[in-house]
Formats: C-alpha cells, sequence, structure tokens
C-alpha cells in the first residue's frame, strides 16, 4: 500500500475530539482574563470541570438547601434549574475544577445563550 504525505488546510473551524465525554453537571464554560506574550490583557474562554461533591462541600447551607430542592423536583425542567443553579455558583464550581479546556468564543456564547444570562 502506497503511502501519502499530504498538507490540508481547513477552510473552517474544525473539531478533532478526544472521545472524552463529560456529565451534564460537572461542568461550566466561563471566560478569563490571561496576559499575552507582549503584556496584553485579552479574554479567553474555557470549559472548567468539577468534582460535583467538592462542588457541593463547598457550598454555604442556604445554597446546598437550595441544591437539595432542585435535586429534588422532578419535572421538565429541573435539569434546567441545576444548570442554572451551579452558574449561578460558578465562583464555586471553577474552585473545585480539576480541568480546565479553553473553548471556542462561539461555544461560551451558545452556553450562555442556553443557561449563562437566564440564570442571573
Amino acid at each position: 500500500m502506497k503511502k501519502y504525505l499530504i498538507k490540508v488546510q481547513p477552510l473552517t473551524h474544525l473539531h478533532i475530539g478526544s472521545g472524552r465525554e463529560f456529565e451534564p453537571i460537572n461542568y461550566i464554560i466561563d471566560s478569563y482574563k490571561a496576559k499575552t506574550t507582549d503584556d496584553k490583557t485579552v479574554i479567553r474562554y474555557a470549559l472548567y470541570e468539577f468534582d460535583e461533591m467538592d462542588f457541593y462541600a463547598n457550598l454555604d447551607e442556604s445554597a446546598k438547601d437550595e441544591f437539595l430542592n432542585l435535586a429534588s423536583a422532578i419535572d421538565e425542567n429541573g435539569l434546567l434549574r441545576i444548570y442554572k443553579f451551579i452558574n449561578k455558583h460558578k465562583v464555586t464550581a471553577k474552585k473545585s475544577h480539576y480541568h480546565k479546556i479553553a473553548v471556542d468564543k462561539a461555544v461560551y456564547d451558545e452556553y450562555n445563550k442556553r443557561i449563562g444570562k437566564n440564570s442571573k
């Protein structure tokens, strides 16, 4: 079998997955400030994967009660309310993160369109 060495230039964004999957309630997507090599501040975007048990342990008692009430509610919007709760407490989630993955602004915008902006 012949092998060829080719050079490819994508015309659009290209996603090459790792096969890794994320549970719906163990990540948030947020922006952060970063410094460039020439010392300019830029906004970047990341998915923060966090440990749910650490997240819960770091909530104050009032937030823990709210979370338990949300988790006990069984209806069609229950999961969305949990997403919004986690996003509302994203500082706590980010403190509990163990994996940070850069994402494109379009991913950040879509996340906020569906979850983030509605939780404020």
